[in-house]
């Protein structure tokens, strides 16, 4: 989902080709620029590169959720779940590497829904295993997301791995 609708009618983009996101206001038949979607906020790092954002979904207070596929020199590549108050005039957050320091990290994120405060996230879970479904409980999480945790240990992330080397 590279756009999603606003309750007030305008439709939010982030077409591919571009790095900003957009506003539609098909009432008016207007568009604003609303700025970059967020990778100038996230750590330099010179092996790294970034998908435009994509399964963008709105969470009851109005606040834009998005993820950004990044891929390593080496092969390897992360999603980042990033957080947008862009209707209070706040800018894009990182929130860091989406996954579990005991299992695995998401990978190839495909859809993401809030439903009764719970991201959901659905992802290919590496293309080799049975695809995945990764939840957040907002109303818990909102107040630890700027906490730094353990990245995920999973060896999607290292693409030296045997495992890596298998999904590959």
């Amino acid at each position: 989902d590279y756009a999603v609708n606003l309750p007030d009618g305008k439709m939010l983009m982030a077409p591919i080709l571009t790095d900003g996101m957009y506003l539609m206001d098909t009432k008016n038949d207007t568009m604003i620029e609303l700025g970059s979607y967020g990778e100038e906020y996230l750590p330099e790092d010179p092996t790294r590169r970034y998908s435009a954002p994509f399964c963008l979904t709105l969470d009851q207070e109005g606040v834009l959720w998005y993820v950004l596929e990044s891929n390593y020199d080496n092969g390897a590549s992360s999603t980042l779940l990033m957080r947008w108050d862009f209707q209070n005039g706040r800018q894009p957050e990182p929130l860091g590497t989406l996954g579990t320091p005991e299992t695995r990290m998401v990978a190839g994120v495909s859809e993401a829904h809030i439903y009764n405060d719970v991201l959901y996230i659905a992802d290919t879970n590496h293309g080799n295993d049975m695809p995945g479904v990764f939840s957040i409980d907002l109303s818990q999480f909102r107040s630890h997301c700027r906490e730094r945790s353990t990245m995920p240990t999973d060896p999607y992330l290292n693409s030296s791995t045997e495992q890596y080397q298998e999904m590959d």
